[in-house]
Protein backbone atom coordinates (compact mmCIF):
# COMPACT_ATOMS: atom_id res chain seq x y z
CA UNK A 1 0.00 0.00 0.00
CA UNK A 2 1.37 3.08 -0.79
CA UNK A 3 1.53 6.16 1.32
CA UNK A 4 -0.57 9.17 -0.08
CA UNK A 5 2.74 11.15 -0.06
CA UNK A 6 3.76 8.87 -2.43
CA UNK A 7 0.54 8.67 -4.06
CA UNK A 8 0.82 13.23 -4.96
CA UNK A 9 4.04 12.60 -6.01
CA UNK A 10 2.79 10.07 -8.69
CA UNK A 11 0.27 12.05 -10.07
CA UNK A 12 1.38 14.29 -13.02
CA UNK A 13 1.57 18.30 -12.13
CA UNK A 14 -1.55 19.93 -13.92
CA UNK A 15 -0.61 23.20 -15.76
CA UNK A 16 -1.94 25.92 -14.20
CA UNK A 17 -3.04 28.18 -16.99
CA UNK A 18 -1.91 31.16 -18.20
CA UNK A 19 -4.34 33.83 -18.12
CA UNK A 20 -5.81 35.53 -21.03
CA UNK A 21 -4.52 38.45 -22.79
CA UNK A 22 -5.45 41.95 -22.18
CA UNK A 23 -8.06 42.57 -25.05
CA UNK A 24 -6.42 45.74 -25.69
CA UNK A 25 -2.76 47.37 -24.23
CA UNK A 26 -1.64 50.38 -25.76
CA UNK A 27 2.30 50.24 -26.54
CA UNK A 28 4.96 52.68 -26.91
CA UNK A 29 7.95 52.20 -29.35
CA UNK A 30 9.14 55.69 -28.29
CA UNK A 31 8.91 58.44 -25.85
CA UNK A 32 5.10 59.97 -25.84
CA UNK A 33 3.10 62.04 -23.70
CA UNK A 34 -0.69 60.62 -23.66
CA UNK A 35 -4.05 61.63 -22.06
CA UNK A 36 -7.44 59.42 -21.45
CA UNK A 37 -10.52 60.42 -21.37
CA UNK A 38 -13.45 58.15 -19.85
CA UNK A 39 -16.86 58.48 -21.33
CA UNK A 40 -17.68 61.74 -19.06
CA UNK A 41 -14.76 63.63 -20.71
CA UNK A 42 -12.97 63.55 -17.73
CA UNK A 43 -9.09 62.73 -17.43
CA UNK A 44 -8.91 59.84 -15.93
CA UNK A 45 -4.90 59.03 -16.91
CA UNK A 46 -2.10 61.34 -18.42
CA UNK A 47 1.52 60.33 -18.41
CA UNK A 48 4.74 60.64 -20.37
CA UNK A 49 5.35 57.55 -21.51
CA UNK A 50 8.87 55.50 -22.26
CA UNK A 51 10.35 52.99 -25.07
CA UNK A 52 9.31 49.60 -23.86
CA UNK A 53 6.51 50.91 -21.92
CA UNK A 54 2.83 49.97 -21.97
CA UNK A 55 -0.81 50.79 -20.55
CA UNK A 56 -4.16 48.58 -20.20
CA UNK A 57 -7.16 50.22 -20.20
CA UNK A 58 -9.27 49.60 -17.52
CA UNK A 59 -12.63 49.96 -18.98
CA UNK A 60 -14.05 50.15 -22.75
CA UNK A 61 -15.15 53.88 -23.84
CA UNK A 62 -11.90 55.88 -23.27
CA UNK A 63 -10.48 58.10 -25.90
CA UNK A 64 -6.90 58.27 -25.87
CA UNK A 65 -4.56 61.66 -27.26
CA UNK A 66 -1.17 60.86 -27.87
CA UNK A 67 1.53 63.27 -28.49
CA UNK A 68 3.61 61.08 -30.96
CA UNK A 69 1.48 58.91 -33.12
CA UNK A 70 4.49 57.41 -34.49
CA UNK A 71 5.92 56.03 -30.95
CA UNK A 72 2.21 54.72 -30.01
CA UNK A 73 0.61 51.57 -31.13
CA UNK A 74 -2.18 49.40 -29.85
CA UNK A 75 -2.35 45.51 -29.20
CA UNK A 76 -5.62 44.48 -29.79
CA UNK A 77 -6.15 40.74 -28.98
CA UNK A 78 -2.65 39.82 -29.63
CA UNK A 79 -2.03 41.63 -33.23
CA UNK A 80 -0.01 44.73 -32.78
CA UNK A 81 -1.04 47.85 -35.54
CA UNK A 82 1.01 50.31 -37.15
CA UNK A 83 2.27 53.46 -35.19
CA UNK A 84 -1.06 55.52 -34.84
CA UNK A 85 0.64 58.13 -37.32
CA UNK A 86 3.73 60.27 -38.18
CA UNK A 87 6.60 60.66 -35.71
CA UNK A 88 5.64 63.53 -33.19
CA UNK A 89 2.43 63.95 -34.67
CA UNK A 90 -0.34 64.74 -31.99
CA UNK A 91 -3.86 62.56 -32.50
CA UNK A 92 -6.96 63.10 -30.71
CA UNK A 93 -9.97 61.03 -29.46
CA UNK A 94 -8.50 57.90 -30.67
CA UNK A 95 -11.10 55.37 -29.25
CA UNK A 96 -9.78 52.46 -27.41
CA UNK A 97 -12.18 49.55 -27.86
CA UNK A 98 -11.42 46.56 -29.12
CA UNK A 99 -14.48 46.11 -31.04
CA UNK A 100 -13.49 49.69 -32.77
CA UNK A 101 -9.81 49.58 -33.52
CA UNK A 102 -8.24 53.04 -34.33
CA UNK A 103 -7.08 53.18 -38.49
Amino acid sequence: MRTAEAAATALPATPTPAAPPAPMVVRFIGDAWIQVLGPTGKVVFSRLMHAGESWTPPAHGLLLTTGNAGATELVVNGVTSAPLGAAGAVRHMIPLDPARPAG
